[in-house]
């Protein structure tokens, strides 16, 4: 196996670890967790059809996701001035 592919494995490895203390220190799903550090590092994909298409995540783990970071205040939903139906 090549080296890169190696170094691949193991950050995907670690950030994985990162991600699972996360969840557990804030009592997050992983699926929750991921969709945070998305919004974070991609902030101009700010929509649950954003975070579908690019996280290739199902609609209904994406919806379920984002209710609950709502609910735990993680997370605000706010309309957008120029498409009503968008939020």
């Amino acid at each position: 196996m090549s080296s890169w592919i190696t170094e691949l494995l193991e950050t995907n490895k670690l950030h994985e670890s990162f991600l699972r203390d996360l969840c557990e220190t804030y009592h997050l799903t992983m699926t929750e967790a991921s969709i945070i550090c998305f919004l974070k590092n991609n902030p101009q994909l700010d929509t649950a059809a954003d975070i579908v298409e690019y996280k290739m995540l199902a609609k209904s783990h994406v919806s379920q996701a984002v209710e609950s970071l709502i609910q735990k205040s993680m997370l605000a939903r706010t309309a957008d001035p120029h498409d009503r139906r968008r939020q």
